[in-house]
């Protein structure tokens, strides 16, 4: 017996599912970076021997740019620049400046599964395979 398969590609199915997930992995890696940065952002409000959390760590944020497709981590402070690339400071309590750089380094793994977790998800949600069997639609 023979059966005979054919096999629809649905292209617009395919792109928005590939949209989606490039936007939530993009979302997902901002927040592990921002999550990494955190544990060696300096703590204090600006004096890089305070001992304290402060300001700079409560600063850190993330943002998506739908048009550019990219994402954004950032440190909302008028110090947060200066602490990030003078590497003359020597930091208390395990922090360190570069803090951004450091943890796109470390993240890179997470990230890359951040990317894979949205893929499987959009994709699982649909198929752009549109199988039907014998002439008849499944």
């Amino acid at each position: 017996m023979t059966s005979r398969v054919r096999v629809v590609w649905d292209h617009q199915v395919a792109i928005d599912a590939a949209n989606a997930s490039t936007k939530d992995g993009i979302e997902k890696a901002a927040e592990i970076i921002l999550a990494l940065a955190d544990a060696h952002v300096p703590w204090g409000e600006g004096d890089p021997y305070d001992t304290h959390p402060g300001l700079l760590m409560s600063s850190g944020k993330t943002s998506y740019d739908a048009v550019q497709d990219a994402g954004t981590v950032y440190y909302d402070t008028p110090y947060a620049k200066k602490l990030h690339e003078d590497r003359r400071l020597h930091l208390l309590n395990g922090r360190s400046n570069r803090w951004l750089y450091t943890a796109c380094m470390k993240g890179r793994p997470d990230v890359a599964v951040a990317f894979a977790d949205a893929a499987k998800m959009h994709f699982h949600k649909v198929t752009p395979f549109h199988p039907s069997v014998a002439g008849v639609n499944v």
